[in-house]
């Protein structure tokens, strides 16, 4: 049986200064299959400690492509026919190197910049240590399927590899809402718990969108600062909630409380090196804090609802006033001045959100004041 996984994910720094949207939705398959032991052999080639392997249960990109295909043409999820595309040519290019990965240290690819583009990430997921059995080394560790029933292991957490699909925002929250809820069993639904939580927590982003709750701000790009130069500096204009009502408080408290512990397990996997680089500069293996569940949620609902508006704004462009026409009143006429208000407008109906002029400081201090 296969069960989809995901979660929402922040990029890198560098790829957030230069892109509206800074998250995507990261989308695996998990399937049972046999684990040879050789699979599971250990990892010794860092000698500074181990990294990741490749998860023994997760789908290949091939497998991941034709359950989804299964799954839309079952009309259980939908995703746009330009991200299958996508995900179809993406997959083939990178089916040879799964292959070849598989029973070896997996490698990380690098962080997408367009839809529908594979990668690997690092996810800590229950895993237990075999025992001491003929067909398997000592001290193997194993991820726990997602779907055991088995509760009477000692379980510990383990990062693993796992490929998978990020999604923007747009093709996100397309596939969120498209995902059934209510009329599946739990055990018999292909959906995993994490990816079901985002699910319910993309139909508030469609509410918020329906009642207009959002307001439109300027924010810092992760790893930029406006101490710097708080006249002229590279900020983002963004939509983003408005939650100042009590039905939104109180989801907020419900979503933040109930998010599962399964959502915030995904690495940055900064202190990972690739194959090809330095063997003796590899971080020992460890796990980092879970992300923060309220910080998480926020920017789902930051970046999901700031994709649905902008693609509204973008078919409205904002004009500035019309100039006087002529005579006494074209010769009063001031010169334009650059004012952040009008590149601040324009940004927020545009696909890149970044604008860079002079007063950026007085354009935020009269947002802060007018909400």
């Amino acid at each position: 049986m296969a069960i989809l996984h995901g979660s929402w994910l922040f990029h890198s720094p560098q790829t957030a200064i230069v892109q509206s949207h800074v998250g995507c939705l990261f989308l695996w398959g998990e399937v049972w299959r046999s684990i040879m032991p050789e699979t599971l052999s250990s990892t010794t080639d860092a000698p500074d400690g181990e990294r990741p392997r490749l998860h023994p249960f997760v789908m290949t990109p091939l497998e991941l492509m034709a359950f989804l295909r299964s799954q839309q043409q079952a009309g259980r999820l939908k995703l746009p026919v330009t991200h299958l595309e996508l995900i179809s040519a993406a997959s083939t290019d990178v089916a040879s190197k799964s292959k070849r990965a598989r029973g070896q240290t997996a490698t990380l690819a690098p962080a997408p910049t367009l839809p529908g583009q594979w990668q690997t990430r690092t996810v800590a997921i229950p895993s237990y240590a075999v025992p001491d059995e003929p067909d398997q080394p000592l001290e193997t560790i194993v991820p726990q399927h997602s779907a055991a029933t088995e509760h009477d292991r000692d379980l510990l957490l383990h990062p693993w590899h796992v490929e998978g699909l990020c999604l923007d925002p747009i093709a996100a929250f397309a596939l969120l809402n498209s995902l059934p809820l209510g009329s599946v069993d739990a055990e018999e639904s292909f959906l995993g718990g994490d990816l079901r939580f985002w699910s319910h927590a993309a139909r508030w982003s469609l509410d918020l969108l329906a009642r207009s709750k959002f307001l439109p701000a300027v924010a810092v790009p992760v790893g930029a600062s406006l101490a710097e130069s708080p006249q002229k500096a590279s900020v983002l204009a963004r939509w983003q909630p408005l939650l100042d009502s009590a039905v939104d408080q109180v989801r907020l408290k419900t979503f933040t409380e109930r998010m599962p512990a399964a959502c915030r397990m995904y690495q940055q996997d900064e202190g990972w090196q690739t194959a090809d680089s330095n063997p003796s500069t590899y971080a020992p293996l460890a796990i980092a804090l879970p992300t923060a569940a309220p910080l998480l949620l926020q920017a789902f609902l930051n970046d999901t609802l700031d994709a649905q508006v902008r693609l509204v704004a973008e078919r409205h462009p904002f004009s500035p006033a019309a100039k006087p026409a002529s005579g006494a009143m074209k010769a009063a006429a001031i010169a334009p001045v650059a004012s952040p208000v009008k590149s601040w407008l324009q940004a927020l109906g545009q696909p890149s959100a970044t604008i860079e002029v002079d007063g950026i400081d007085a354009l935020e201090t009269a947002l802060a004041l007018w909400t």
